[in-house]
């Protein structure tokens, strides 16, 4: 293993910490928002009430926000490199799924948790891989964790069948996790802190995210315990690396 590899073995071998075990099953739906949540937006919304109701309005006016929608699945999205650079397509269709999805939760129209779930059947379909020069790690983070937010919340729907639901989870878990938990384990085989904080943070909340999507508590504490004692620069211990004289940390 190179002592450059910012993996949560060498770090917790070389600060001597135990690895954190968390318990208790997860709470659906989770993540951005919990059921108290909608049930809130939707007492706001239906009232009418400010500024919430504002807000809705600015939801429902986005343009992804639309019933027709047409989902662009791609069997490999691209993020850097010299293939086609198609990953728009992934973080637009990603964005429809999350405004529907919102958007239904909140109003109860189901039009729009079916336009979601077709745009979630589409890819986990069709997808086969992510792709790319060192960007696709920042893909498979940014983008892997925006989508399991849209299977958590939909993950309730009656629409959405079991055998549906279970070929996104298998989506997010084969396709996006194995990038997200080896950028924080080699970091492309560069010194650990090579990369700005933003590229382990996006990793670690795809994967916590994956974690709670799939109940899969050991991919979930991969994520705790790389924040706790990983060697990166988005790990607690390196997350104010940098003083600015006077007035900020970085």
């Amino acid at each position: 293993m190179s002592i450059n590899a910012a993996s949560l073995v060498f770090a917790r071998a070389a600060t001597g910490e135990a690895a954190v075990a968390t318990s208790g099953a997860f709470v659906h739906p989770g993540l951005l928002h919990t059921q108290t949540d909608f049930d809130r937006m939707a007492q706001k919304v239906a009232a009418q009430a400010q500024p919430w109701y504002a807000g809705f309005q600015v939801l429902t006016a986005n343009g992804h926000t639309r019933l027709s929608w047409p989902p662009r699945p791609s069997a490999q999205i691209n993020r850097g490199g010299t293939g086609p650079q198609n990953y728009p397509q992934l973080y637009g269709d990603i964005a429809a799924a999350y405004a529907c999805a919102l958007y239904w939760k909140v109003t109860g129209d189901t039009a729009y948790a079916d336009k979601a779930v077709q745009i979630m059947n589409a890819w986990s379909s069709t997808l086969q891989s992510l792709a790319g020069d060192t960007n696709v790690d920042l893909a498979a983070g940014i983008y892997g964790y925006e989508f399991a937010i849209v299977g958590e919340i939909m993950r309730s729907y009656p629409g959405l069948a079991a055998a549906d639901l279970t070929a996104f989870q298998s989506m997010m878990s084969n396709i996006f996790y194995p990038i997200n938990i080896d950028f924080l384990n080699r970091h492309n085989n560069t010194d650990y802190t090579h990369y700005w904080a933003n590229w382990d943070l996006c990793s670690m909340a795809s994967i916590m995210a994956i974690g709670v999507l799939c109940d899969d508590r050991a991919m979930f504490d991969e994520a705790v315990n790389y924040y706790l004692s990983g060697l990166g620069n988005g790990a607690i211990a390196q997350a104010v690396y940098y003083l600015h004289p006077g007035y900020l940390g970085q």
